[in-house]
Order: C-alpha cells, then structure tokens, then sequence
C-alpha cells in the first residue's frame, strides 16, 4: 500500500522513535481490532524475540527497523491517529516507555505522563481508563535491599485497580508484557536495573535507533479506520470471522446511504458493542483461550434469524443468509444482511427513521446489560426454565443439535447451537430485555419467569417445529411488547381476550394460559378464597411433564372450565407419577419408558373409553407424548375426567371389570384389554389399536411379526399349551430370536405376539406334520386363508399347505366362543383328528402307487 499524506510527507518518509510519533499524535487503538498477541499466554517466545531485539538495539545503539505503521488521521487538523496494521508494536512500544518511566520516577513530570497519555485503547472503557490512569495515579514504591517487586503486583494492588480491570483482556495481555511470572519474558524480566538509565536516554533520544515508518491512509482516500482494516486483511493479516463481520457491520451503509452502526459518541453503538454488550459474554469467555468472538457472533445471528422469521424474510433453504446462519458457514460479506439491516419503519422526519433491526438488536442488549447490571444471572434464570442457556457458550466437542464447530487458523472451538425451539424461546427473553429499554420497564425475575413461562407453554403446545413455521407464534409473541413484564396483569384482564391467535394449536394454549393467569392474579390480590392457586398451578406445571398444559385438572366431564376439583384431580394424577417411580426398565421403547406412568392408568383409562373404535384413535402406551395427547383429545374428555376423580383402579379390581358396550364382540375386546395385562408388553414402540381387526399393531410397521392379536381363543389355547408342554414352538417359525417359546409369550401368559404361530403337540416329534395357525376368525376369507389352523409337512421347505390344491382340506376353525362349550382336551383332540386324517391320506396314495 502505498499511501502519501502530502500534508506531511516529510514525515512519511523519514523513520520516526514511538516517542517522537507521540510528540505529533494521538494514538488511539481502533474499536476493529485482533488482539494484543505479544501479550497473550503462550507468547513466551515471540515476546522474548521481539522485545529482546528492541532491548539489545537500545543497548548496542544499533539501528531497529520495524518496518511500516498504517494508520488513518482523524483529518480536520487533528492528530488522532486510528493505527490498525502495527497495532501490537506500538502497544509493546508504548509499554516499555512506560516502565521505564516508571522506574526512572518521572511519571511525575507532566511532560512525560501527558506525552504517554497519548496513547490509549478505543477497544472497551475499561482499557482507555487503564491507559489513563497508569500515567498519572500510580507511583512507585520504594525497592527494599535493592530488590525489584514485581510491578504488575504494584498495579493489581492500587485502589483504583477494580473487577473491571481485572477482566479487561487487553490489560491482562499489557500486564503479562510487564512482567511474566511463569515465563520470564515480560520487560521486567529482561532488563536489568542497571540498563534503566541508558535505555531510557536512547529511548527518547532524537536519534533512538529503534524505528519505524508511519503511513497515513486518508491521502489514498481512507477515511475510516473500518476500511482501512478490511483491506490490511486483504493484505494477509488472518482475522477472525468476527473481526471481519464487525469491520464491515460498522461501515454497513444502508441503499441511502445511512452508515446505521457508526455512533461513536460514549453511548454510541460501537461503543457499546465492543464495551458493555461484549462484556456480556465475557464470562462465558472461552476457558483456555479467553475469546469470546464466536458467541457473540452466535447469539447477533440467532437475532437476525428471529427477526427474519417475524418479517417472513425468505426463511428456507437457499436464502443466502438462512443458509449462512442455519449451517453455519463461515462469514463473507456483510451484503447478505442488507435485507435485514435496511428494513425500517419510514417516517415523515427521515432523519427519525427507524431501522428495525437496529432498534431490536441494541435494545435487546441493553436490556440485558441492564439485568446483568442488577445482579442477574442471565444463562442461569433463562436455564430455570428453557433448559438451554440464552446466551451461547463454548463446549468441549461436536454435538448435533448442542454444539457445532468453527475452525479458526490450528485452533477448533465449539459453539451452542440453536434450534427452532431455542429460537422461539431467544425471541421471547430477547422481546423481555428490548421492552426493559424501549419501554423502561424494570427488571426483576419474577415478572421474567410469568413471562417466560408464558411464552414456554405457547410454543411447546403449538405442534411447531420449522422456522418458517415459527412466524405464528414470535409475530404473536410480538403483540405483547408492551407486556413482557407484567403478563399475568394483562392475561387477567378483559382485553386478553381480543388478543387470540389464528393457528388452532396456539388458541387453545392461549385460553388456557388466560384461565391460569385469572387465578394466579387472584391469589396475589388475596382474592381466591385462601387457595394458593399460584403454587398449586406452577407445581403442576412442573412436576406433569405435559410442558405447562393443565387444563384437563380443571374441565368437568364436558370440557367445562370448572375449579372445583382441581386439586382432587392433581392429587390422582400425582399419584398416577409416583406408581412409576422405580420402574424405569433398560429397554427405551418400553412401556416404563422414562417411568412416568404405569400400565395400570392406561387399563384405569379405557374403562371409560367413550367407544370401542374410539380406542383406535390413541396411542396405546406409557410414554407420555402419548398420554399428553389423549389428554387434548376432546373425545376422550370425559374418560379422563372420571380417572382423574377416582384415580388409579388396583390390578385385581381391573381384572374383574365388565365392559357395557352392547356389541358382543366389542365388549369381549374391551375386557380383554381393561381386564389383562396385554397393555403392560407393548415393548416394541408405540402401538395402536385396529378395533374391526382386534390387533395392535406398531405405528408405521407392516412386519405381521410386531402385532398383537386379541380376542381369539388363539392366545389362550397357545399360550396355555406352551406353559403346560402340550405344545411346543416349531423351528421353522419366521421370526429369528433366540429362546422362542421364552420371548413369544408375554409377561402375564396370557398372549404371545404375531400373526403366525407354528407349533406341535406332545408326542407328535414323528409325525411329518407340524401345525400352522394362519389366521383368527377376523381373517377369514382373506386370499386363501378361510380356516385357522392348517397342517404343514414338517420339512417341507416349498409348499403352505399339506395339499396345495386344496388347502382347507386339512384346516380347522376354532369358533370365537370355542372356550364356552368346549375345554382344552377337546382342542387337542381336534388336533389329533387332524393328524389322522392326514396320516390316513398318505397311505391311501400309498395304497393307490
């Protein structure tokens, strides 16, 4: 680059000290930025390197070059210089002016401390204030026996020297350039006492050997630092995603031209973005490396993809900045935020508008640094509800859905990811914060928790589950802006009520979240009749993992709002939960699936089914995805309300239960699965039911394997037969698992799984025939199967059928009521006859040959 200030060239082209570049300038360390890397941890050698060459050309008199500075001039006549590429030497410079200066005790002197005080960091208050205030209220000590103490422990323990400082990293990284404790590499460890005087005087001799050129940029035509710092790092000086992203996010120019996130004033966005809003996330800092780069640039984008869904701004794939924020792709050009950053709300005075985005961001902050400045902890309450932090933080490897990974140079870090639910919940605390700026509401956690679970409750009850999707409930969320802080107020209220979203899912939530709001108002009014209806509704909320739906404790039989039995029913479900406690099973798709509900509820449950094909409408197991959506089931409101009035039937009173629906049939189903504990082995995933067919069968498998079949005498008689050794299973069964006769059955004896069963009877190992049940009698007629038990030739690998050409020839049908008239003998007999008339077949064709 070769820029030319024809103001003064003359100094352009002469090699300057640091301490004549500070009798003409102000220095000031830009905002854009890479950190002071001589100062970092693990630096020892570079520092020893660097600062060694400067300390033994100062000693030898031996003319140090280091090369060129390039800096922009605020112009105006001004001598504020910007420096962005030598940034790091004239730190280090200005570091070792100041030791010296230190230990020669001339800090006193105005001349020297004012000249010093020309230099100064933009990067955070905190570190200007370092600058100042090491030039003019800290004095030395005096040196007992000649013993020099460590300097940075003289400045850790001035007053002024507060938490601030302490977590400054710019002045952790100055201070371990002083002096470094572990590695021996700061100026005070490489210079000896007796060198003090010497290199002091050819420090700040007009003939310093040590040297560089200045190069001010604004003759080329680079006025602004930003640029000025996008093109350096075209030069090859490697930054950051985020370094780059805030060089042109602050020189972003809106279609008319408005630079929107330039205001340099001290409550200036750039002030504020580089200061307060990034000390947010100075505590979730990378623990190793103390950046905090990618999390902030984490959460600036989760902020953009909610705005984006709020304006239905092209969210789906192929949108260039979808596809940026959602798959994390490495940062390119500010450009594909313009749509975002340029959307406004015009006004008539056009000096006063409102760039949307700008508005929500930077309140949003400021809210936030508003709460953390009360003491809150902003991940931790935000975690007491979402379960998920709100602000991002680092991990220690790849996770989907929890962390992804940004590389950066030979350095991996992990980031928290997002999703559509983490989006949604971000929207709400983020509109929380901006209402505490924007609208000057005042913070306190618990007007944040009535918030947050409002909002929880809304979009885990919605059915959402995409970012386009999620337009429906953050455009409603948006509606309360003005009532972040004091929802459960306005819920109670009339005006509620003209406030109901269109999306069905949504609606009902939100009737429910008004109906509780009604209560908890009351109960701190002290209006609600001495019930604490607060406590009652929060616990529950809590402890029925239902994610805040709860409107079935307080609905009669008809789906009424109806308070009078909330506690009586919350006390039956309570101990609906506590059954299941213990009985967590190691396999993921059973029943005890996360021990939350038992067997026995279900069976308590379809006691009250208010039909027999209304139990095919239902999952039919204990995971309680399942169970919540029985309960929003307007069809099943009134079983519901008559279990959670009487609670949990015991097993033996179930076992006795009658069903009252009129179809024979029907109601022998009914029994079957009130009565057993067919319920309690659906272990292979959420069944459901197939009333006309009486079979349970696994959502979404058609293998016949994972059925059961009920309300046959199959079951019995099998099941009866295998326990009692009448019958046996058959190697050629289908299914390959291991101890057959073991894992057919299920728990209670009473039921085995899958359509076919091939089985033998005691006695028959000879025979060439073993026994095939094909079907129940709801099968009959389908293809060829018309009877239930058919006779197969034991090793006959090709044919069905004993005759192929005539299958019923050698079949049975075993009636539905089989069981009344007749007992297990006679099912044995009838298996028997059939042996003999097969046998007898055999050797009449052997008779005929």
């Amino acid at each position: 680059m070769d820029c030319i200030d024809n103001n003064s060239s003359n100094e352009q082209n002469r090699p300057l000290s640091f301490w004549q570049f500070l009798a003409s300038h102000t220095s000031v360390i830009p905002i854009i930025q890479r950190d002071y890397a001589h100062g970092r941890k693990g630096n020892e050698e570079l520092r020893r390197n660097i600062f060694g060459d400067i300390l033994l050309a100062l000693k030898q008199n031996n003319p140090l070059k280091l090369d060129f500075v390039y800096g922009c001039s605020s112009g105006n006549n001004d001598t504020i210089v910007y420096p962005l590429d030598g940034q790091q030497r004239l730190t280090s410079l200005w570091l070792l002016h100041w030791y010296l200066a230190f230990r020669k005790d001339l800090l006193k002197d105005s001349m020297t401390a004012n000249r010093l005080r020309r230099f100064s960091y933009e990067t955070r208050i905190s570190s200007r204030e370092f600058c100042e205030r090491m030039c003019g209220e800290l004095r030395p000590v005096s040196f007992p026996n000649g013993k020099t103490p460590d300097i940075t422990k003289i400045i850790r323990n001035q007053s002024w020297f507060t938490r601030r400082f302490k977590e400054d990293p710019t002045i952790n990284t100055m201070l371990r350039s002083l002096y470094d404790e572990e590695g021996g590499s700061g100026f005070q460890n490489l210079i000896d006492d007796t060198d003090i005087d010497i290199l002091w005087e050819r420090l700040t001799a007009e003939d310093c050997p040590v040297t560089f050129y200045f190069k001010d940029t604004r003759s080329s035509g680079i006025t602004n630092p930003d640029d000025l710092y996008i093109k350096m790092n075209a030069r090859g000086k490697k930054l950051t995603d985020f370094e780059n992203f805030k060089a042109e996010l602050f020189s972003f120019k809106t279609a008319d031209g408005k630079q929107i996130f330039r205001f340099d004033d001290a409550n200036g966005f750039t002030k504020k973005f580089d200061n307060a809003w990034s000390n947010l996330f100075w505590s979730l800092r990378h623990k190793d490396r103390n950046v905090i780069d990618y999390i902030f640039m984490e959460f600036f984008n989760r902020l953009v993809l909610n705005f984006m869904i709020e304006h239905k701004s092209n969210v789906q794939k192929g949108n260039e900045l979808y596809d940026h924020i959602t798959e994390h792709r490495p940062f390119s050009n500010i450009a594909i935020y313009n749509d975002v950053f340029s959307m406004k709300e015009a006004s008539s005075d056009a000096s006063k508008d409102e760039y949307w985005f700008l508005d929500y961001f930077s309140h949003t902050m400021d809210g936030l640094v508003l709460a953390s400045k009360k003491g809150a902890d902003i991940n931790n309450l935000y975690a007491s509800i979402s379960s998920d932090p709100m602000l991002p933080v680092y991990g220690e490897n790849e996770v989907k859905n929890e962390f992804y990974a940004v590389a950066y140079k030979n350095e991996i870090y992990f980031v928290s990811d997002t999703t559509v639910r983490r989006q949604v919940l971000t929207f709400a605390a983020s509109l929380y914060f901006y209402s505490s700026s924007k609208h000057k509401c005042p913070f306190s956690e618990a007007s944040f928790y009535d918030w947050m679970f409002f909002a929880k409750h809304l979009f885990e009850n919605s059915g959402i589950t995409d970012y386009a999707d999620a337009h429906s409930i953050i455009s409603f969320l948006r509606r309360f802006e003005r009532n972040t802080h004091t929802i459960i107020e306005f819920l109670a209220s009339e005006e509620a009520n003209l406030n109901n979203p269109s999306r069905q899912n949504l609606s009902l939530q939100y009737d429910e979240e008004i109906q509780k709001a009604t209560k908890i108002h009351a109960t701190r009014l002290g209006k609600s009749d001495g019930v604490d209806y607060e406590k009652l509704i929060r616990e529950a909320e809590k402890k029925i993992p239902t994610q805040g739906f709860i409107r079935f404790l307080f609905q009669d039989e008809n789906g009424i709002i109806d308070w009078s039995n909330f506690s009586v029913k919350l006390g039956h479900f309570y101990e609906i939960i506590a059954q299941s406690e213990g009985k967590i099973t190691n396999n993921e798709k059973s029943l005890f699936d996360r021990g939350i509900i038992t067997q026995i509820a279900l069976r308590t449950l379809l006691k009250f089914a208010p039909s027999w094909h209304s139990i095919g409408h239902i999952c039919l197991n204990s995971h309680f995805d399942s169970w919540k959506a029985i309960l929003k089931n307007s069809e099943w409101t009134n079983a519901v309300h008559n279990l959670l009035m009487n609670g949990i039937t015991t097993n033996e009173e179930l076992k006795s239960f009658t069903s009252d629906l009129t179809e024979k049939s029907q109601a022998r189903g009914h029994n079957e699965l009130v009565q057993s504990k067919l319920l309690h082995q659906t272990t292979w995933g959420d069944f459901f039911l197939k009333p006309d067919e009486y079979r349970l069968y696994i959502w979404r498998s058609s293998a016949d394997c994972k059925s059961y079949l009920f309300n046959t005498p199959r079951n019995y008689l099998i099941a009866y037969g295998l326990t009692d050794q009448h019958v046996k299973d058959e190697d050629r069964i289908v299914m390959s698992i291991p101890n057959i006769q073991d894992e057919r059955l299920l728990g209670d004896q009473e039921h085995l799984w899958g359509y076919d069963f091939f089985f033998d009877i005691k006695s028959n190992s000879d025979s060439p025939y073993i026994f095939w049940w094909h079907a129940t009698p709801y099968y009959r007629g389908n293809g060829d199967r018309n009877k239930d038990i058919y006779l197969r030739r034991r090793h006959d690998q090709d044919h069905d059928y004993v005759n192929k050409k005539n299958p019923e020839e050698f079949s049975i049908e075993i009636p539905q009521d089989f069981l009344v008239s007749h007992d297990y003998d006679d099912f044995i007999n009838l298996l028997r006859d059939l042996l003999k008339r097969a046998s007898e077949s055999d050797q009449n064709l052997m008779i005929e040959k």
